[in-house]
């Protein structure tokens, strides 16, 4: 990620510049540059940038860097899929956890769009969605081709395509999307009407589950330990995560159907003759079940993925494995879905309990600058698993012009080749490599 100026004239900027970082709870509705650029304003900072792009629709987790803080962004951003660092960073590696991606999205059933999410131009209509099969007493019985299909249960048409789903497996972008194809962004021939054809990469998906919303089904912990279901409330509502919120909270059985309807209201659905979705066939309401009629129209889902997973994409990917394992009776038409809520609950090991909202930030600044820069995380912030190494003044200024430093008892603080923190006094200098016992400086923080 590129450091930017910062040029929002909102609010008043401090008198002096501040760098570190800042972990946003981002709202819908806003670029991530936007947003960063409100936190850059407030705390004076000349450069900024951000951990990982969110789509505007998204919400959650935004990593900001500000001044100085922005030379840290490769050491944080460059981890493989594989949690190891490149091989031009010698012996320094994130532990696998620091590559896991976490979002919580839902799926809207019976539109497609042309961006795979709510904000898209609507190219296909019908009111088909996963639905169980019962005998009227809701009690799960065999579908015509013997296949069972039970709502809220493992074997669910719903829980067997996320569970067919984890594991590694090609995806592919969407077409609206920052891909490079042919030398220019894949959103870039998309809105000019050209026909884009993306390779599918390969992703891997750690763990996929559908929240059942009726039965109260929450995913179990994950890796890392997962969610509980008091931050599953917190995460999916937007709730401040600062403030007198117990993190022993109960959370309540219908906060997902909560959620999707403050969804709905935010998304209508679409209606006849509005819009886009006028010019679009609207297929007959008795080729479906008449208990699918009227169902929910948004299903709420957790995921841990590799960095590059297109959530977009995703929703896609659930909704052709779903419709493989739906009996014809029950799908006689394809299985449309697109996005209608993304949000970012972890990236680059950090988590969204640790973030703050924009809304709550500048509030703070605006009554006690003092207290929002409380919330202002040190450069260093972050890089936890680089090792430390620490240098007389002498050596700390021949550092931070450049200079190598020889000789001086790394091996002895038991480090070996690779990457350091270097630090004088206890203040953090820069990123240095140790090779054949030299100290060569890769980074500097000008104080």
């Amino acid at each position: 990620m590129k450091k930017r100026s910062s040029d929002f004239s909102g609010l008043v900027a401090p008198k002096r510049s501040e760098g570190g970082w800042i972990l946003l709870d981002k709202p819908g509705g806003m670029s991530s540059r936007y947003a960063a650029s409100r936190v850059a304003r407030m705390f004076g900072a000349k450069t900024f940038g951000h951990l990982g792009t969110l789509d505007p629709m998204a919400s959650g987790l935004l990593p900001i860097a500000l001044g100085e803080a922005t030379k840290m962004i490769p050491y944080l951003e460059n981890v493989g899929a594989n949690g190891i660092r490149p091989k031009t960073d010698k012996g320094v590696c994130h532990t696998p956890l620091q590559s896991i991606k976490e979002y919580l999205f839902a799926i809207r059933w019976g539109i497609e769009t042309d961006t795979g999410d709510i904000t898209g131009n609507i190219v296909g209509a019908n009111n088909i969605r996963p639905q169980c099969v019962t005998n009227g007493n809701n009690i799960p019985v065999e579908t015509p081709q013997g296949v069972p299909a039970f709502a809220g249960m493992t074997n669910s048409p719903l829980q067997r395509a996320c569970a067919a789903l984890v594991g590694e497996y090609d995806q592919v972008p969407p077409i609206y999307s920052a891909v490079h194809v042919n030398g220019r962004r894949a959103y870039e021939l998309a809105r000019a009407g050209r026909a884009v054809e993306i390779p599918p990469r390969r992703v891997t998906i750690y763990d996929l589950k559908y929240i059942d919303r009726e039965l109260g089904v929450f995913p179990a912990p994950g890796i890392g330990g997962g969610i509980d279901s008091p931050d599953l409330h917190r995460q999916i509502t937007g709730e401040s995560w600062v403030g007198d919120i117990s993190v022993d909270t109960p959370p309540t059985q219908d906060f997902v159907s909560a959620h999707t309807s403050a969804a709905n209201k935010l998304y209508p659905a679409p209606q006849s003759g509005a819009g886009k979705a006028s010019s679009v066939r609207q297929p007959d309401p008795g080729f479906a079940p008449a208990n699918q009629r009227d169902a929910p129209r948004d299903d709420t889902f957790i995921v841990q993925c590799s960095p590059g997973t297109y959530v977009r994409s995703l929703v896609q990917d659930i909704a052709k494995r779903t419709q493989e394992l739906m009996p014809y009776a029950l799908c006689p038409m394809p299985l449309l879905a697109t996005a209608s809520m993304i949000r970012r609950t972890r990236t680059h090991g950090f988590d969204i309990k640790d973030a703050v909202s924009l809304d709550f930030l500048e509030n703070l600044f605006n009554n006690d600058p003092t207290l929002a820069r409380a919330h202002l995380r040190p450069l260093d912030f972050g890089l936890d698993d680089i090792p430390v190494t620490n240098i007389g003044a002498g050596d700390a200024a021949r550092f931070q012009n450049g200079g190598w430093i020889e000789g001086i008892g790394h091996k002895a603080q038991g480090i070996s080749n690779g990457l350091v923190r270097v630090y004088s006094d206890d203040v953090f200098i820069g990123i240095g490599a140790i090779e054949d016992n030299q100290l060569k400086p890769k980074r500097i923080i000008n104080s």
